[in-house]
């Protein structure tokens, strides 16, 4: 059979397009009809559907419309949550080109108003991108605050820091002594939060920034802050503490021992003993203690850390305890108790207790005898030896730790109520005084004291919310508490994690323990 014959006109009055088809020729494909438009340079828009429905009705020898004119279109699109808009020029065929009119009026349709490009919708109606998007609006993107800061100026955190000696012994005779400032020296400096600016979409729509967090900088004991609260100023010369705040203590200075010469020491501060504490004496204070001898059979309890640049030497009884961190060359016979960590170079028969850790990493490294217990991790060298004495080793929340948590949240909680009582009553007077009510005059004394009682609470409250914060961190990380031995670990010591109980019947290199699924594992991977 012969080859499609196809016939293909343009009227150019009405706009359109005709095709024939010849019965003498093969009946031809829609590509065909397509190719031969083509190659006829027809200008108008081809409808392929009307081609199709003619090839469908076979219909030959009669004409039947292809195409007609087709004005060009603008599409305008919103993306990316309303912050682009994007757009889209068809094509005129035979018909009008879609001009700046068509852009604007597609624009207004979609709402858009912010961020338009117009150089980039001229550049696009004059390139004609056909089939291709282009970005034609942006919105603003929002930009964050960020969050208040505050530097701390002078060493804080723990002020046991001795050097390390090449064999890896503790110095506890070259460190810096106990940190002190002078009055109207800085010890913190804030700076404040910035608020951030919102953004808009292309559309108008705001999108909010995040503001920047606040972080408030209290003035503790024997400091004050600056006129524009921004600096934190030492109202005495003595030792800065941060505990829930920033408090500068005074430090109390003894020349020698702890003996009958001295007595007892009991001091709202720090204190610094040059020599030892003898048995049967005992040295107190609210801030930090630094020992440079021995401490004997006796007792010591400060409310910050320890230090015995000597070790520590008792006879079994509660010896040393701290709310921060303990460290002596060498613990023995003692009972010591830290908030935080214990750190020594060897541990004798002794029972301790570290709210996080107890590191017993230089020197010999050797724990042997007692019960060493902490939160979070114990790392030491070597733990008991070939004579078998039983040695216990025990991390993981203690019970006692999450019912102490839990009373401060009561407490907390108390604080809250009584905080909310007290601003009803503060507001209800303050209006009195707004209305110039004549009883102004009776409730004022009432209002001053209820202030002052606002100001202490909140002092409380802000206490509660940093020995609550640390706890609860503790308590998550001691999720993972864990034990390392770095040499040895020898049979007789028993390794508890939590309620899990394991004891060691054999001689073993560097191991650590850990609690995976309700068991204790341990494994040859000791940092």
């Amino acid at each position: 059979m012969a080859d499609p014959i196809i016939t293909i006109t343009i009227d150019e009055a009405q706009c359109k397009a005709y095709a024939v088809l010849s019965s003498q020729g093969e009946l031809p494909t829609l590509e065909d009809v397509l190719n031969a438009s083509k190659a006829q340079n027809v200008p108008f828009w081809i409808d392929e559907a009307a081609i199709a429905k003619a090839l469908e009705k076979r219909l030959v020898d009669q004409p039947f419309e292809i195409g007609h004119a087709k004005d060009g279109r603008v599409i305008v699109t919103v993306e990316a949550r309303e912050m682009e808009a994007y757009m889209l020029v068809e094509p005129a065929y035979g018909g009008k080109k879609p001009d700046l009119t068509d852009a604007e009026r597609a624009l207004r349709e979609k709402s858009i108003a912010v961020g338009v490009d117009e150089a980039a919708i001229r550049q696009a109606l004059a390139d004609g991108n056909h089939g291709s998007k282009v970005l034609i609006a942006r919105g603003k993107d929002p930009v964050n605050g960020t969050d208040a800061t505050i530097e701390y100026l002078f060493r804080k955190g723990s002020t046991l820091k001795p050097k390390d000696t090449d064999d890896k012994r503790i110095d506890y005779r070259d460190l810096e002594s106990v940190v002190s400032v002078h009055k109207e020296s800085i010890l913190a400096r804030k700076t404040p939060a910035i608020p951030g600016k919102d953004g808009m979409t292309v559309t108008g729509k705001p999108v909010r920034a995040i503001p920047g967090k606040d972080v408030k900088l209290s003035p503790g004991k024997n400091t004050r802050l600056s006129e524009d609260g921004l600096e934190l100023v030492s109202n005495i010369d003595g030792q800065p503490v941060l505990l829930a705040r920033v408090s500068v203590e005074p430090i109390i200075i003894i020349d020698g021992d702890i003996d009958y010469k001295t007595g007892n020491v009991d001091f709202a501060g720090s204190v610094k003993v040059s020599g030892s504490v003898l048995s049967g004496f005992s040295v107190k204070a609210t801030a930090n203690i630094q020992i440079d001898g021995v401490v004997e059979d006796s007792y010591v309890e400060a409310g910050g850390d320890v230090l015995v640049r000597g070790g520590i030497r008792g006879r079994g009884n509660k010896t040393v305890k701290a709310g921060g961190n303990v460290g002596a060359l060498f613990i023995e016979q003692a009972a010591v108790e830290a908030g935080a960590s214990i750190s020594s170079q060897e541990v004798l028969h002794s029972d301790l207790v570290a709210g996080d850790q107890v590191s017993v990493t230089k020197g010999k490294g050797l724990i042997f005898g007692g019960r060493i217990s902490a939160t979070n991790l114990i790392h030491a060298n070597t733990v008991g030896d070939d004579s078998g004495i039983r040695t216990e080793l025990a991390v993981g929340f203690n019970p006692m730790q999450k019912a102490t948590l839990d009373r401060l949240k009561e407490k907390r909680t108390k604080y809250e109520a009584s905080l909310s009582e007290i601003e009803i009553g503060i507001d209800t007077l303050e209006r009195y005084k707004s209305q110039g009510s004549s009883t102004w005059q009776r409730h004022e004394e009432t209002h001053e004291k209820l202030v002052e009682a606002r100001r202490q609470l909140k002092d409380k409250l802000d206490e509660l919310a940093f020995e609550i914060g640390v706890m609860e961190e503790r308590m998550v990380r001691a999720e993972h508490a864990h034990i390392k031995i770095a040499e040895t670990i020898y049979p007789n010591v028993v390794v508890r994690i939590g309620r899990l109980q394991f004891k060691n019947e054999s001689e073993l290199n560097p191991t650590s323990f850990y609690e995976e699924e309700g068991e204790i594992k341990s494994s040859v991977d000791v940092l």
